[in-house]
């Protein structure tokens, strides 16, 4: 037995033309425009590449960053000596060090 489309629903369906291939500018837009939910909806996006993964050279690796971040803080920590020092702190490092970085590790876990 079919389940009953709701009002909400129904007019969803009437906005879009299934014969219609959209843009990705156009799909957002109606993707926001027919949502039915009053949350912040995910939206699922499957590509057909054409590629045959088995083969080393089709291999698709990717990865996506995500706009606020992971919400993990990042620290580095060089251990050098001498000039390397200096130029570990100029390029940005948390902590700069040798033996005492070593001992302050092994201490502090």
């Amino acid at each position: 037995m079919a389940r009953k489309l709701t009002k909400a629903q129904k007019d969803a369906f009437a906005k879009v033309d299934f014969t219609k291939v959209y843009s990705v500018k156009d799909a957002v837009k109606l993707v926001k425009e027919t949502s039915t939910v009053k949350f912040d909806a995910s939206v699922e996006i499957a590509f057909n590449l054409g590629i045959d993964p088995k083969q080393v050279d089709q291999q698709l690796r990717a990865s996506h960053n995500l706009p606020h971040g992971s919400g993990k803080s990042k620290t580095i920590l060089v251990i050098a000596e001498g000039e390397d020092q200096k130029a570990a702190k100029a390029a940005g490092a948390d902590y700069v060090g040798a033996d005492d970085m070593i001992k302050k590790i092994k201490v502090k876990g």
